[in-house]
């Protein structure tokens, strides 16, 4: 790829700089290398570049695949190193091992209280350990919960609190494909969560703000009082809201899942969109200094406003992320010798990974990194492939060849994630990244006029107008039917082939190669292979799988590609709580409904399904009409069934118990401990996670 300059790999060394140290941070994470392995082979490959680098020219020349493989194993090292010390487990005052029940924990609030369904949330961060009058400074991060039913004083950031009460690990649902919870919980180093209701904790009288973090909450408050003080309507200004500065806490689930559905949820996530029409409004207004200011005085200025707004509209990770690829990009192009684009752009992701090697597991770091590269690659070739005279429509086709060129990329990476291909994206994009662009610009005129009424007034006029349209063309599009294809299953080796084949079908259409047509060929073989081999597993499995959904009852009976639930109706009717829990499961199982199954017969609380029989208990027991014990396989507790587990051993031999979430904790716990006694099986779905039956 590199005689008719697809990338001049010469030029972007950070290109080949990123797959070691990814590599490393993964093999990592997923098997703790000892930590004197990375030490021992970082400054040995160190050395060795040290010495090599003082070898005689020809030497060098001679031996020059070893100064390559003496850098990747420094950068595979490095990635190690990074996993290992951003890992908080690994600090020495890591508060677990300090901390005993009973003990006193302070902790100090880091961020505004974000309100849920039942709780009100924030994170903090833990400042000592006291044991009677021993204060043990140590570090550690957690999740606080307060219960709405308990309200207690006002808290806000920079609170002090002070509790007794032990946090508990954070765990997962434990349902087959869910969101792994945890691993993003881990991510941000937060291991443990605390739920305090009033009583539980006391208010220090000391505040612990910092500078900085004080005036960007403070602004953002500032800014969206601007907001609902202007937009009355609440799902219009939530809207508003995350579309300017990415508060979510506002919007309407409904609308969110019309935005995702039709692929367009991008433009209300303040992420490298928003920052490239700053950057495109601040090129305008630097084009009209004088040229003398061209080579440093306009970068200062574009990349210090751009730092600006990525502060004011809450510094989340999304928006410095781009914020730091901008820089980038801005600095190489105004060097001596202006670097490679891809270069620019893969030394921000380099900064970045070395930053927080978490990055690699982050869906937006992903799918920015892939739009924008995807652009860079297939936005001209795409263009040029049609010449239009019209300079209106030639305007259109560019924003359909850059929509085009940043789906080719971001296609594996969004099937894998989200199971999932938006059909009509293309007409969706082409209406809501320039209205959604022009209902920024109009939300940062009407904070610059907000103390002008008669301008806000008008400029609110404008926006709630304009929001209303691209709220009803959005909801207008996911009512189309078939607008999306849901329910594709993709794993980790289909989506390798899948960029495979993107790279030889690149490389066959632009350098006419036929290697790249025959690597591309191939790899297409090889997902098919895969993709008919998971589809014939599909079809001969045989499985029950009981939820872990809290205070729900749900189960799946699944045979081949079918499946039938039983459970409460309620959660049906509840579309978040059904795509959350349930929806990753049966994608994962490449199942759909059906009203019933050959191999599943119920009589009232008795369920056959092949040759296992599952008795459901949600209420007391009636005397038995024999003096024989019944036989059943597996027997579902639900409900908080007024029935003890003795009284159950009485009436059936069984092999398996299974404690659904419908059921307290202390009704849990009882039938836990009296199962283990008498040598039962028990399952708690609550503690354990889903139960899964795999009779086939």
């Amino acid at each position: 790829m590199r005689s008719t300059g697809i990338i001049d790999w010469k030029e972007a060394p950070f290109l080949r700089f990123i797959p070691p140290l990814i590599i490393g941070i993964l093999i990592q994470w997923h098997y703790s290398l000892p930590i004197n392995t990375a030490w021992t082979t970082a400054i040995a490959c160190s050395t060795g570049l040290l010495l090599f680098s003082r070898l005689p020219l020809s030497t060098r020349f001679r031996f020059r695949p070893l100064n390559g493989i003496l850098l990747n194993a420094l950068l595979f090292a490095t990635g190690l190193l990074l996993v290992y010390y951003k890992d908080i487990r690994h600090q020495q005052q890591w508060f677990p091992p300090y901390y005993a029940a009973g003990d006193t924990i302070l902790a100090t609030i880091q961020e505004p209280l974000s309100e849920k369904s039942k709780a009100y949330s924030t994170t903090a961060v833990m400042q000592a350990v006291i044991k009677g009058t021993h204060v043990q400074k140590v570090k550690g991060r957690l999740l606080l919960y307060f219960p709405k039913d308990s309200p207690g004083p006002p808290l806000s950031y920079g609170h002090q609190l002070m509790f007794v009460k032990s946090p508990e690990p954070i765990s997962n649902a434990g349902n087959p494909g869910a969101f792994d919870y945890r691993r993003y919980c881990a991510f941000k180093g937060i291991y443990h969560q605390v739920y305090l209701r009033k009583q539980d904790y006391i208010i220090a009288e000391k505040r612990q703000l910092n500078p900085v973090k004080k005036v960007l909450y403070h602004t953002r408050e500032i800014l969206l009082d601007i907001l609902r003080k202007n937009i009355p309507d609440k799902k219009q200004a939530g809207l508003a809201e995350a579309l300017l500065i990415g508060y979510k806490d506002d919007l309407d689930k409904q609308l969110l899942q019309s935005y995702i559905n039709t692929g367009v949820v991008h433009v209300i996530a303040v992420s490298g969109l928003h920052l490239g029409l700053i950057y495109a409004l601040l090129i305008m207004l630097c084009n009209q200094m004088p040229k003398r200011w061209d080579r440093w005085v306009a970068p200062i200025i574009i990349i210090a406003s751009l730092w600006l707004f990525s502060l004011l509209s809450g510094a989340s990770p999304s928006v410095l992320r781009s914020a730091i690829m901008f820089t980038c990009l801005i600095i190489g192009n105004r060097l001596p010798h202006p670097a490679s684009v891809y270069n620019s752009l893969a030394a921000s992701a380099f900064l970045l990974l070395c930053y927080d090697p978490w990055y690699c597991w982050d869906i937006g770091f992903q799918l920015s990194y892939a739009a924008v590269f995807s652009i860079l690659l297939f936005r001209k070739p795409i263009y040029h492939s049609i010449f239009i005279q019209n300079k209106y429509l030639n305007y259109g086709w560019k924003l359909i060849a850059i929509t085009l060129a940043a789906q080719i990329l971001t296609l594996p990476l969004t099937i894998y994630h989200f199971h999932q291909f938006p059909g009509l994206f293309l007409i969706t994009n082409l209406v809501a990244v320039p209205l959604s662009s022009i209902i920024l610009v109009g939300e940062l005129l009407l904070c610059a006029v907000a103390f002008v009424p008669a301008a806000a007034k008008a400029i609110a006029w404008l926006l709630q107008w304009l929001i209303s349209l691209l709220n009803t063309f959005i909801e207008t599009i996911n009512q189309v039917p078939y607008n999306s294809i849901d329910g594709i299953q993709l794993n980790i080796p289909q989506a390798i082939l899948l960029y495979s084949m993107i790279a030889g079908i690149t490389v066959w259409l632009l350098q006419k190669k036929k290697t790249g047509l025959l690597t591309g060929l191939g790899a297409c073989w090889l997902w098919l292979a895969i993709q008919a081999g998971s589809w014939w597993m599909a079809a001969r499995q045989q499985k029950l799988i009981i939820y872990n959904v809290p205070r729900h009852q749900a189960m799946d009976f699944i045979t081949g590609r079918q499946y039938v639930f039983k459970g409460d109706s309620t959660l049906l009717k509840d579309p978040s709580l059904e795509n959350f829990h349930l929806k990753p499961c049966r994608t994962a199982h490449r199942i759909s409904p059906a009203d019933s199954l050959t191999s599943l017969s119920q009589a009232s609380s008795l369920f056959t399904f092949g040759n296992t029989s599952l008795l459901l208990v949600d209420k007391a027991l009636p005397a038995p009409k024999s003096a024989g014990k019944i036989p059943i396989d597996i027997i579902i507790l639900s409900h908080n069934a007024k029935v003890s587990a003795q009284e159950l051993i009485n009436l059936f031999t069984c092999n398996t118990v299974v404690i659904d979430p419908t059921n307290t904790h202390w009704k849990t716990r009882t039938w836990q401990q009296d199962f283990q006694k008498l040598g039962i099986s028990c399952h708690a779905v609550t503690s354990q996670g889903a139960f899964v039956l795999t009779l086939h």
